[in-house]
């Protein structure tokens, strides 16, 4: 068994947020996952994320985020179109998931809080937002870059 010290953990931890992703690449990784639910609800999810968009963080809470914030869309709604787009401003990133169709009551507000808590590991917020009767948004944000 290998005991890792605790200079040895924050270089490690640290590492992780030096090593830059695709958000594109994740967002399409977690679009294939949920196909088969997508196909099952009839719903489609469209990566509108900017291919060269990386981004600084862990990338299995971001992950688990985003993924968590699509899966509840995509199960949440049914015939309709579920858009995942990607801006850079003031030094944050704001990824967006919102649907245009029937948005069905679902598990997201329970499940609202453990996502929400995975974005604060990444300095991160998520805001949920009702539109026109029946579409919704969320909108996770996070900072450019990992504060030292």
């Amino acid at each position: 068994m290998r005991i890792q010290t605790k200079r040895h953990l924050n270089s490690t931890t640290n590492s992780m947020y030096r090593k830059s992703k695709s958000l594109y690449e994740i967002v399409k990784k977690l679009q294939t996952g949920l196909l088969p639910l997508a196909i099952q609800k009839k719903t489609i999810i469209i990566n509108d994320a900017d291919k060269s968009l990386n981004v600084f963080a862990d990338e299995n809470i971001l992950a688990f985020v985003i993924g968590s914030l699509m899966s509840n869309a995509v199960y949440s709604t049914c015939n309709c179109c579920i858009k995942v787009e990607a801006s850079v401003k003031q030094s944050k990133i704001f990824i967006s998931i919102s649907n245009n169709g029937m948005f069905v009551y679902s598990s997201l507000m329970s499940s609202l809080h453990s996502i929400a808590q995975a974005a604060q590991k990444l300095n991160g917020h998520i805001c949920v937002q009702s539109e026109e009767p029946g579409a919704m948004i969320a909108i996770f944000s996070m900072p450019t870059k990992k504060a030292a």
